[in-house]
């Protein structure tokens, strides 16, 4: 395989032996979260991180035996690079659930954004992925933001405190809706728009969340119902999702008028 043999010592020890530390970091983290909340938290990241690390053992072992062309090695990394990627959803969700401190964020981004450089390297593919933390004090300071982290942390909250029984069922309907209300919502202030197709991409996770939202909206009476919550729970739950709806689409108005001209 060409692109091995011509960087045999970045494709058989430095982006494995990095990829093995970076494993290793994200099962300490992972590790540390508390039992009942591993499932909704861990399982996704732990998955993505061990499928990754078999596809890049895959190109070692097929290289080391001269059984790996470089088409199937290439693919297998493009493989691993998405799936890296695809890792910045379900840890902002664990960061915002778990209020992890900045450092222990910048610290995996850091490994993730190296890993990813080592990799492209590789298959000279012209990607480009940037690795951010979840900026808990831009949040605090973004009222649409700040009250979708509280309900996102309020409803894995009340899932983690139910009976085990409501896990797989209604427990996972209302875990999906919120960390994709919460993970769309983020995802949309995460730049703001310099061009129409970046306003255009903005404006569909608005309209995403606020879609998740009022599904949010449903179950939530039928869950609060189910477990027979008092009126102030019901309250404070429905506020915060009503409330969420309006700042959204307060703000999709105010877009519409900002980046009209774009």
């Amino acid at each position: 395989m060409s692109v091995i043999r011509s960087k045999r010592n970045i494709a058989n020890t430095e982006y494995e032996d990095y990829f093995t530390k970076l494993y290793h970091f994200s099962e300490e983290q992972t590790s540390r979260v508390s039992k009942r909340r591993k499932k909704w938290l861990c399982k996704e990241i732990n998955d993505l991180m061990n499928e990754s690390y078999n596809l890049i053992m895959e190109v070692n072992e097929n290289t080391f035996h001269r059984m790996c062309d470089e088409v199937s090695a290439k693919a297998n990394i493009k493989s691993v690079l998405f799936n890296l990627y695809r890792l910045q959803r379900p840890l902002y969700i664990l960061w915002n659930v778990e209020g992890t401190e900045s450092k222990k964020m910048a610290a995996w981004c850091k490994y993730l954004q190296d890993e990813c450089e080592l990799l492209i390297k590789m298959t000279d593919l012209n990607y480009e992925y940037k690795f951010r933390i979840l900026d808990h004090k831009a949040i605090e300071k973004v009222q649409f933001l700040k009250n979708m982290s509280e309900l996102h942390r309020f409803i894995h909250g009340k899932v983690v405190n139910a009976p085990c029984k409501y896990d797989d069922s209604s427990g996972q309907l209302l875990i999906n809706l919120v960390d994709s209300a919460f993970f769309s919502v983020v995802k949309a202030n995460i730049k703001i728009p310099e061009t129409h197709n970046e306003y255009v991409k903005r404006e569909k996770c608005i309209a995403r969340a606020i879609s998740d939202l009022y599904k949010l909206q449903r179950q939530s009476l039928f869950y609060c119902n189910l477990m027979q919550y008092s009126d102030n729970v019901l309250r404070e739950w429905s506020n915060y999702i009503s409330t969420e709806i309006k700042l959204l689409n307060a703000l999709k108005k105010s877009d519409k008028k900002r980046f009209a001209e774009l």
